[in-house]
C-alpha cells in the first residue's frame, strides 16, 4: 500500500478551519469577538452601568475622586503607560527599518501601523462624538449635565472630547501582537491576546479611577483598535508569516535589479 500524500492535509486546511466552511463563515468567525465588544459598549451606555461603575470611584461626601491624585493612577498607569506605548512604537519602527529578515521588517511595520492608526482613529472619534468625561459632570461636582451616549446634547452645551477612550487605545493597539503571533508563533497567540487585553484593561481602570472615562469609552477603544489590527492583518499577514510555504514575501520598496531572472523552459 502506498503512503498517503503528506501535502493533502495542509491543502485541505487552507480552505477553512472547519470542513465545508465558506469564506463568509470564516470572516464572521474572526469578527465575533468584535461584535461582543460592540454589544458590551451599548449595554454599558444604555443600562446606566457606566454610572454605577464610575460612582464607585467617587466619594460623594468629600466630593472628590477617591484615587484621582494617586501615584498609581497618575504616575504609573497614565504617565508610565504613555512611555511604554512610545517605547514599543520606537522598537517596532527600528525592527521595520533595520536591515534583516524581510518577514521581521514587515512585522515591525505592521505593529507601527497598529500603534499609529488605532489610536489615531480614536483621536478623531473623540473630536467628532462630543461626549463629556465623568469629571466634567454635575453628578461629580462640576457643571455639565449627563447626556447618555446615544442622545444629542442640548444646543449651546459645551463640547466634550472623551469618547472613545484615548489612553487605553495605546495599549489596545498591542492587540496587533496577537495577530502577529498567530502568523509567526501560534502557540504564543493566546498569551499575546491576554497580555494586550489585560494591559488595555489596566490603562482603562486607571482612567476610571481618575474620572477621565466611563467604561463604555474604553470598550469602544478596544473595538476600534481590534478592528484596525484585524483589518491590517489582511494585508500584512502573508508578509509576516513564517509558515507560508517557506517563501519570503517581497521586500518593501522597488524590486532589486540584481535578482536572477526566472528560467524559461
Amino acid at each position: 500500500m502506498s503512503r498517503p500524500d503528506a501535502t493533502a492535509v495542509p491543502v485541505t486546511l487552507r480552505a477553512g478551519r472547519f470542513r465545508g466552511e465558506t469564506r463568509l463563515g470564516r470572516r464572521l468567525r474572526r469578527c465575533w469577538p468584535l461584535a461582543i465588544l460592540g454589544l458590551a459598549m451599548v449595554g454599558l451606555a444604555t443600562t446606566h452601568l457606566d454610572l454605577w461603575i464610575e460612582d464607585s470611584f467617587y466619594d460623594f461626601q468629600a466630593m472628590h475622586w477617591r484615587w484621582g491624585a494617586s501615584w498609581w493612577a497618575n504616575g504609573l498607569i497614565h504617565v508610565g503607560g504613555i512611555r511604554l506605548v512610545i517605547a514599543v512604537g520606537v522598537a517596532s519602527l527600528a525592527a521595520a527599518l533595520y536591515p534583516g529578515p524581510v518577514t521581521r521588517r514587515w512585522a515591525g511595520l505592521y505593529l507601527v501601523a497598529c500603534i499609529l492608526l488605532g489610536p489615531g482613529l480614536v483621536r478623531l472619534g473623540k473630536e467628532a462624538t462630543n461626549v463629556d468625561c465623568p469629571r466634567q459632570l454635575a453628578r461629580y461636582g462640576r457643571d455639565r449635565a449627563y447626556v447618555p451616549l446615544f442622545e444629542w446634547k442640548p444646543d449651546g452645551a459645551a463640547r466634550g472630547s472623551c469618547f472613545p477612550g484615548g489612553h487605553s487605545s495605546g495599549a489596545f493597539a498591542f492587540l496587533g501582537f496577537f495577530f502577529l503571533a498567530r502568523r509567526r508563533r501560534p502557540r504564543l497567540a493566546p498569551l499575546a491576546l491576554v497580555a494586550a487585553a489585560s494591559l488595555g484593561a489596566t490603562y482603562a481602570f486607571g482612567q476610571w479611577a481618575r474620572g477621565a472615562h466611563f467604561p463604555s469609552h474604553d470598550v469602544a477603544s478596544a473595538l476600534v483598535c481590534g478592528s484596525v489590527a484585524l483589518g491590517l492583518d489582511r494585508y500584512f499577514g502573508p508578509r509576516v508569516s513564517l509558515t507560508d510555504g517557506g517563501v519570503d514575501p517581497p521586500e518593501p520598496g522597488p524590486a532589486r535589479a540584481d535578482r536572477a531572472p526566472l528560467e524559461t523552459a
